[in-house]
């Protein structure tokens, strides 16, 4: 099999007020330790991005945030800094991650020995997120649309280097026609885990305060001073042709690129999303639209070939969602 699920059955990334109960497709198979551990849990450190709907750039970040020096530069940043701790908590028989984020401003000269934060904590059920592991369990994948708010919320999680293990998560926002929200930016979080334990909220603190020096260690060096939003989204045209299904090259299928495309940044990869409306011919109709969101890795490796991870999700007319996540292998040119 290219695609086992995991029932560890959360929503994830939804704060408790807006909690909704969607009806995805619960998966089967029990969830192992490393795989919880993989995707949830502990400290992580890295940056947060938004990107147009319209045409996949990235959105600077707000003048309002960024010191006027900066500003007089010609140096607003792309992304924000942010340092987050993940507790399992139980709440009224519930299980809930509970996520402190730490996001950290922008600041010149003296202010970066005392960095000025904002901090932000959600509550966030773990009912209804189905997780997948792909490729022989090197990637651990998480999916969840929250009919309420609308949006689909994507996690890849896997260990690049020997325990580290990186993690992008994706958030698209979609209109009251289940269509891509063009008033909503997408949003991507780059990241690292630092620490197996949380630290509730404090990582990296001294005597109360923050350093600059702290989170570039935390959020390493290299990816500070080279932002994964400040990249390019992969370039579709080389992607455009066939597939092979992961363990089993007997198997390939077509991917006929189509222009409505965003290809954007996901830091140890590039996000490639699809959209589509199913034209309604009748009323009883069960698709409604579709999305296909794909994650690209190794494009730039010619020994390990490049790799796509597809989450589909078809949004059907009541408003539920049918979810197929799977891998693939770029055939040979």
């Amino acid at each position: 099999m290219i695609m086992r699920p995991v029932s560890i059955l959360t929503t994830a990334f939804i704060h408790s007020s807006t909690r909704a109960r969607s009806s995805i497709r619960f998966a089967s198979h029990v969830s192992t330790i490393s795989t919880l551990q993989s995707l949830f849990g502990g400290d992580f450190a890295g940056q947060y991005a938004t990107f147009s709907p319209s045409n996949g750039k990235v959105i600077n970040v707000p003048d309002h945030l960024v010191p006027e020096a900066m500003i007089e530069w010609g140096q607003i940043p792309s992304c924000l800094e942010c340092l987050v701790s993940e507790d399992w908590i139980v709440e009224d028989d519930e299980s809930v991650l509970e996520r402190t984020t730490v996001t950290v401003l922008p600041e010149t000269g003296c202010g970066i020995d005392n960095l000025e934060t904002s901090i932000s904590v959600k509550k966030l059920s773990m009912e209804q997120m189905q997780i997948f592991e792909i490729d022989n369990d090197i990637y651990q994948v998480g999916i969840l649309f929250d009919g309420k708010d609308k949006t689909f919320h994507f996690v890849i999680s896997t260990e690049l280097e020997k325990d580290e293990i990186q993690r992008c998560r994706i958030s698209i926002h979609l209109d009251d026609t289940f269509e891509l929200d063009k008033k909503r930016p997408i949003e991507v979080v780059r990241e690292r885990k630092t620490s197996k334990t949380s630290s509730k909220g404090s990582a990296g603190k001294r005597g109360g305060g923050l350093y600059g020096s702290t989170v570039m260690e935390l959020v390493g060096k290299e990816h500070i001073n080279h932002p994964f939003s400040d990249q390019e989204g992969v370039d579709v045209s080389s992607l455009n042709g066939y597939w092979y299904i992961l363990n089993d090259e007997s198997n390939k299928v077509y991917w006929d690129i189509k222009e409505n495309v965003l290809s954007i940044p996901g830091g140890f990869g590039s996000v490639v999303l699809e959209s589509s409306r199913i034209p309604v011919l009748d009323s009883n109709a069960a698709i409604h639209s579709n999305f296909s969101l794909n994650f690209i890795l190794n494009q730039n490796d010619t020994l390990a070939g490049t790799k796509r991870i597809v989450a589909d999700c078809s949004i059907l007319q009541e408003g539920t969602v049918d979810v197929k996540v799977y891998g693939l292998y770029q055939c040979k040119k």
